[in-house]
């Protein structure tokens, strides 16, 4: 008899302590149980049932070479053996060693190969290697044999499911609960897949069910507690997390479900604790360590999430879903080697999933690859042709490729076989809503709302259908009467509130909007980076203070992390920032953002504090393997506004080469051309640009719009801007095509463009609030007094009207030039080659003096800079005490230079140009007409520009100019710099001599400015228009509490202690 404390009890049998030893492993006591099998063998040494279980045990004890070692000798003693071979085969499973288990299984005779342990052994083999189709068969298999094989049921569902059949697997869920509605495994598995198919309250009541008859289970609970997490029900969620956790601690699911209901009430210490908990507790977990990757995502913690994703390829490198994770985060943070290298790993991987090559054909979607998304959906469907996902993803990269006819056909089938699931027919909502028929994509909408009404995003895609249809007005209505008449907004409604409060900007009352920015800003904890910043510029555009703070603590408290946040960020607090607080700001923003997108930053950040060249210079520092698409556009664009216009032409060029479908590379190329004045490149580059798609067919006649509007054509412009906006509403440059209205003389038509502009902020530079203190406030004004006064006015009077209003003097201008008047006789130039400029100080920034300084370059001609001290005691001398009194009263510099330009032009001739205008061709006086005695340049609004002239001293179109500008300075007239001493005056002085027979304008020459361009790069975007201490920076709008938090966004934190602003 056996006297040691792990035998069997006297007088029992070998069935006995099996039937003890089952239960201890399935307790996890396993060593109690690998005595206990150990003790049979002792007494019955070749027992199949103790063989296979020591094999078992060794295998959950974690000690894979035992386990091997045990299938080895248990195969020799007993080769047919059915349990041996289950279990060896389940070892070498999770060894690795899949193909050797296939052959164990190849070698039996059919007498073993059918019985019920074999085939689930078979299942779990074609599983792992992807066949799921076999699995199914096999589990049929067993289900033939034994009905009520729970194993084989939960293996049918999830062969089925790892096909991405949805609607089969809840159908076969359902069937397995009807004939096991006790079974804890099945009821959960239910529940699983039903909220996978969009029935998270279907699933919620099955749970409550079965709670009633096992109330202390914690699966059936966490199961529960993430239903209503899905139906934004969290405090439900949370109580029944809390009670799972109350019993065990440890609970992976039940940590990271309070961690997602953290991270949505923005209680960003409560999500890392619970993290830290969850990972610590279970650091081989591979789905613990995925779903915790993923919620440091979208907190914004991009670099600790990509700190675990490369956890998991390091522990499990055969998985390509964490492959493909690692690719997706490293995409966001501009990893762009560990992008290609880990999308590489994954699709050298057996076994892919459907959902794996949905992950792929996304990436290439992101990366502009719309041929691999193709590919890749091609390879998923030919393995997986039931996925409703990746049938869904196909028909999104057809609509990217323009191609409706195989959309209609690919959506008529998933209608057809998926007629019940909502997404398909918000596809087709989607699809209808790309085709421009609103009322259609309206009704599918519908449809796919009434399938699953708790679904916000879905019913935010509805509003979104209904705002731009008339027939969605009650639609609209009702969401936000339902909205405002909570007392306060809910986190569920998260997705209808942004929707309504950034996309409904142009469509909804001001009153109505400013209560749903409120809302939104009341819940700006919640809201992710992208959405933050979305808040803060239409909280900036629209004056809301209150909506800008939290905006901006939202931002400011997560990081920022994306390149998009920081930009915005620098753009808005440079006008308000001093230097030395810009650059504390900057240095901040690196601390934050990931190491892949320093170098982008730290361009951006340059271009606004040391200007083009500055930047230029170190971004060329940075060194890549291979420039992204994104790095190129940077690169491209430093290098043509730096003034490096060949390297550009040329750089431009191999990026087309490079990417040759791509719109953003078009257009990048088409601002490079557009710059330096190439209009017959232009057409060259637009005509072999093939645009196929609707959007980039609307991209292509936008550009085409800009070209005509360059060339003063504004009615063939805005004709081409209609079409653009037909085919793509989305894109609509409402700001740019009042600006064409304006200056073909559309009064009704402009005025009712205003209304369409409130609220939205596609113009930079156009303040809808302060309109009025415009440029294109100011040409509107001009247009309507002067319709009012053309009304009144006889015949004859065109001289007075031109001389008055800008409108009528643009008029007589362009009717001058359609008469091509002829050269004169070639003479000797009556333009003095002297450069004159202004800056009125000794003081000038460094940005400013490089683009001055080009001008030094020119052949044969002096070059001086005026100050203000020079320019009183000038004016002084030459003109008297008048001009001398008028200069002081200029409101602001530019006024100031503006007056003297005309009166040195006047009283000594050459060529005037602006502080950042940079010159390009040193001999531009070459390029100038040789008879001309005044040069000047009309602009794509058919005003002249004032930025260059040449002219020879005493021309009478620069004396009625000063006379008008003198004029105006000394009565002190309220109207714009623009029209009182700049291009509206000179525009007015040019038209009132060519319409006076008394004054000879034979010398004059107006040229369009796109030859200017060849010439000169005009308007630098130098960071000194940026400050504080560029003249116009009073008219910039910015929130007293943005001003107020300027002190909190510049400081530097220490090292490691980042404080939040609600904490200051």
């Amino acid at each position: 008899m056996m006297t040691n404390s792990t035998a069997a009890p006297s007088g029992t049998g070998p069935g006995r302590a099996l039937r003890e030893a089952g239960r201890l492993l399935d307790a996890g006591r396993l060593a109690e149980a690998e005595a206990r099998f150990s003790d049979v063998l002792t007494l019955r040494p070749g027992h199949v049932a103790a063989l296979a279980g020591r094999i078992t045990t060794a295998l959950k004890s974690g000690h894979m070479e035992l386990a091997l070692s045990r299938g080895r000798d248990a195969l020799k003693l007993r080769p047919c053996a059915v349990e041996v071979i289950a279990a060896y085969g389940e070892a070498l499973i999770a060894a690795g060693q899949a193909d050797q288990a296939v052959a164990l299984l190849d070698r039996l005779p059919p007498r073993p190969r059918n019985t019920v342990p074999v085939r689930m052994l078979a299942a779990t083999l074609a599983i792992r290697m992807a066949d799921f189709a076999r699995a199914e068969t096999h589990f049929d298999a067993v289900l033939a044999l034994e009905p009520g094989h729970v194993e084989a049921s939960l293996g049918r569902i999830e062969s089925v499911l790892r096909r991405d059949e949805a609607d089969r697997a809840a159908a076969l869920a359902l069937n397995a609960v009807a004939a096991h509605p006790e079974d804890e495994k099945i009821v959960n598995r239910c529940a699983g897949v039903l909220r996978r198919g969009g029935r998270p309250r279907e699933a919620a009541r099955l749970l409550l069910r079965a709670l009633r008859r096992a109330p202390r289970s914690a699966r059936l609970r966490c199961s529960l507690a993430e239903c209503y997490a899905e139906l934004q029900r969290d405090e439900g969620a949370d109580r029944h997390f809390s009670t799972v956790l109350a019993a065990r601690p440890g609970h992976v699911a039940a940590l990271l479900g309070r961690a997602e209901l953290a991270l949505r009430r923005g209680d960003f210490d409560g999500l890392m604790a619970l993290l830290r908990a969850a990972t610590e507790a279970h650091p081989q977990d591979r789905n613990c360590l995925q779903r915790a990757a993923r919620l440091l995502a979208r907190a914004g913690q991009h670099a600790a999430a990509v700190e675990v994703a490369d956890t998991l390829v390091e522990s499990f490198p055969d998985t390509a879903a964490h492959w493909l994770l690692s690719t997706r985060l490293n995409r966001e943070l501009g990893n762009v080697t560990a992008v290609q290298e880990a999308r590489s790993r994954a699709e050298r991987l057996r076994g892919l999933r459907a959902n794996d090559y949905h992950a792929l054909a996304e990436g290439a979607l992101l990366d502009g690859d719309v041929r691999e998304a193709l590919s890749a959906v091609a390879r998923g469907l030919q393995a997986f042709p039931g996925s409703l996902r990746l049938r869904l993803m196909d028909v999104r990269i057809l609509r990217r490729a323009d191609r409706p006819g195989d959309v209609v056909r690919a959506l008529r089938d998933m209608l057809r076989a998926h007629g019940t699931q909502a997404p398909v027919h918000a596809e087709l909502g989607s699809f209808w809503l790309d085709q421009g028929k609103p009322a259609a994509a309206l009704r599918s909408l519908a449809r796919a709302v009434a399938i699953n009404p708790e679904d916000r995003s879905l019913r935010a895609k509805y509003l979104r259908a209904a705002l731009d249809c008339p027939a969605g007005a009650p639609v609209v209505a009702r969401e936000v009467d339902a909205l405002l008449a909570a007392e306060t907004p809910r986190a569920a409604d998260l997705p209808l509130i942004r929707c309504l409060a950034i996309e409904g900007a142009q469509r909804l009352g001001p009153d109505v909007l400013a209560r749903l920015r409120g809302q939104l800003a009341t819940l700006a904890p919640l809201l992710g980076e992208r959405d933050a910043t979305d808040l803060l510029t239409l909280a900036d555009a629209a004056g809301d203070a209150a909506a800008c703070e939290r905006a901006l603590a939202r931002l400011v408290d997560c990081g920022p992390k994306s390149m998009k946040a920081c930009r915005q960020l620098v753009i808005l607090f440079r006008p308000i920032c001093s230097d030395e607080g810009f650059r504390r700001l900057a240095a901040r923003l690196m601390e934050t953002i990931h190491p892949g997108l320093r170098a982008e930053l730290d361009a951006e950040v340059a271009l606004l504090d040391e200007g083009p060249t500055g930047a230029l210079r170190r971004y060329r520092t940075h060194r890549f393997a291979r420039r992204t698409l994104r790095q190129a556009l940077l690169l491209l664009r430093l290098l043509s506004i730096a003034g490096e216009r060949a390297r550009a032409l040329r750089y431009g060029r191999a990026c087309l080469r490079r990417w040759p479908g791509d719109l953003a590379m078009l257009k990048a190329q088409y601002e490079v051309l557009m710059q330096q004045g190439r209009a017959q490149e232009l057409d060259t580059l637009l005509d072999s640009a093939m645009p196929a798609g609707r959007r980039a067919r609307a991209t292509h006649l936008r550009l085409r719009a800009r070209l005509l509007a360059e060339a003063s054509r504004p009615d063939a412009a805005l004709a081409l801007f209609e079409q653009a906006d037909r085919l793509d509403p989305d894109g609509a440059r409402i700001a740019q095509t009042f600006d064409l209205m304006v200056t073909a003389g559309r009064l009704e038509e402009a005025g009712a463009q205003i209304g369409r502009m409130q609220g939205t902020a596609d113009a930079p530079g156009l303040n809808i609030r302060h309109l009025s203190t415009t440029l294109s406030g100011n040409l509107l004004n001009d247009l309507r007094l002067f319709s009012a006064e053309a009304a009144r006015a006889g015949p004859g009077a065109e001289a007075d009207l031109a001389a008055q209003f800008v409108v009528a003097a643009r008029r007589a201008i362009a009717q001058w030039m359609d008469r091509a008047p002829a050269a004169g006789p070639a003479q000797a130039r009556a333009i003095p080659r002297r450069i004159l400029q202004y800056w009125n100080t000794q003081d000038i920034p460094a940005p400013v003096r490089d683009v001055m300084r080009s001008w030094s370059a020119v052949d044969a001609a002096s070059h001086r800079v005026w100050t203000r001290e020079e320019a009183r005691a000038f004016l002084s001398a030459r003109f008297g005490a008048a001009h001398l009194r008028a200069f002081r009263l200029a409101n602001h510099v530019a006024e100031e230079a503006d007056f003297l330009r005309l009166c040195l032009l006047y009283a000594e001739g050459g060529l005037y140009a602006d502080a950042d205008d940079r010159l390009a061709a040193p001999d531009i006086f070459e390029r100038l007409p040789a008879h001309a005695g005044l040069v000047c340049f009309r602009e794509h609004r058919g005003s002249l520009s004032n930025n260059i002239i040449a002219a020879r001293p005493g021309h009478p179109v620069i004396g009625r100019a000063k006379e008008m500008a003198l004029e105006a300075l000394l009565a002190r007239d309220n109207d714009s710099a623009w029209s009182k001493t700049g291009p509206g005056v000179l525009t007015r002085a040019a038209a009132a001599c060519l319409l006076d027979p008394a004054i000879d304008t034979s010398d004059l020459a107006i040229i369009q400015v796109s030859e200017l361009r060849r010439m000169v790069q005009i308007h630098v975007p130098i960071p000194y228009k940026k400050t504080v201490r560029y003249w116009d920076h009073h008219s910039r709008t910015v929130s007293h509490s943005l001003r107020g938090l300027i002190g909190y966004v510049t400081s530097r934190p220490e090292a490691g202690n980042t404080p939040r602003l609600r904490d200051i």
